[in-house]
């Protein structure tokens, strides 16, 4: 049975009230890692303070390396790069800072992985904890049904439909995944130009290198707090990373290459997205609403003009509608 060395790679960034669980939580790994990697990304807290004292106070297993890197801010795909780059291992598995990995977590996706030697990416589902409760699955109601599988040695094998599942919105919790340190390298890394959504613009791109495999178990707990990168008051700067994902694979639609209903997803995508970016924007104020709009591609640039779009950035901008009561 073949043995594939696996790097966590951990992205951090004022994660002090976290971080020590999220690294317990890789200890207690039935199938314990053979490195660990972690980025502190520039954060004003003791983040770096409290790994440095847990790594005194917990002797590690014998092989399991813990490496901490400490850089200026660069934001979370640049420091998910930096983590990777330092890993020697063939698979890679990404930790963000505030998340927890479950027990079995290495040892379901890593089977995949022997099972099926030709996947490039294996991911399973998460719990999401708020306020110290345990709530819905991650999965719960997301677009994975549309994606054609083959169920084999209890994962789906996942096929037609996939890109188009991803294209509408990435599904895929980050904790629960394994992939290939080489694919990585092969599609070019993260993209650092794309803040908010660099995961989804990652999974998009690697489902042109190889099959994806589906284990259909909660494998992480995701935490929901007011410094996710998701929670609502980064709502228009979320919209606008998803704009520059799928301008960037309409842009690369050839060299990926898309197919013809791939290429129509993607449009599809594309419009219901500004219909949500200029809705968001409208909430802010009349300078949010034209700066976003005058972001648009030239052929979208005219639904600006609509006054059901811009009254409601005027009515916000002379202070008639709240901020906060608009998801802005």
């Amino acid at each position: 049975m073949s043995h594939h060395a696996i790097t966590i790679a951990i992205a951090a960034y004022n994660s002090e009230a976290f971080i020590t669980d999220a690294l317990e939580s890789i200890l207690a790994q039935t199938r314990r890692p053979d490195q660990v990697v972690i980025v502190d990304d520039g954060s004003k807290d003791h983040t770096a303070r409290r790994i440095r004292a847990w790594r005194r106070q917990h002797p590690l297993p014998h092989g399991l390396r813990v490496e901490l890197i400490e850089q200026e801010n660069r934001g979370l795909p640049a420091a998910r790069n930096q983590a990777i780059l330092r890993a020697d291992s063939d698979l890679i598995a990404l930790l963000d800072a505030d998340d927890l990995l479950l027990p079995h977590h290495l040892e379901k996706l890593e089977e995949a992985f022997r099972i099926f030697p030709d996947i490039v990416f294996c991911f399973g589902d998460a719990r999401l904890r708020e306020n110290g409760d345990l709530g819905l699955r991650f999965l719960e109601g997301k677009r994975l049904d549309i994606v054609e599988f083959e169920e084999q040695e209890g994962f789906r094998i996942l096929g037609s439909g996939l890109y188009e599942s991803l294209i509408e919105g990435s599904y895929i919790p980050t904790a629960s995944t394994l992939f290939r340190r080489k694919c990585w390298e092969d599609i070019g890394f993260f993209d650092e130009e794309i803040p908010f959504c660099d995961d989804r613009d990652f999974w998009l791109r690697l489902t042109r290198a190889g099959r994806f495999a589906f284990c259909p178990m909660v494998l992480a707990e995701k935490r929901r707090h007011e410094e996710n990168m998701t929670h609502s008051k980064n709502l228009l700067r979320l919209r606008s990373s998803q704009l520059k994902v799928i301008l960037k694979m309409l842009n690369q639609a050839d060299a990926m290459p898309l197919t013809d209903h791939e290429r129509r997803a993607t449009v599809e995508a594309l419009d219901h997205l500004v219909n949500g970016l200029l809705y968001s924007a409208s909430r802010r104020g009349w300078r949010a609403y034209w700066t976003t709009g005058s972001s648009l591609p030239n052929n979208y640039k005219r639904l600006m003009l609509h006054p059901r779009r811009w009254l409601p950035a005027v009515a916000a901008q002379l202070g008639f509608i709240r901020q906060d009561e608009a998801g802005g």
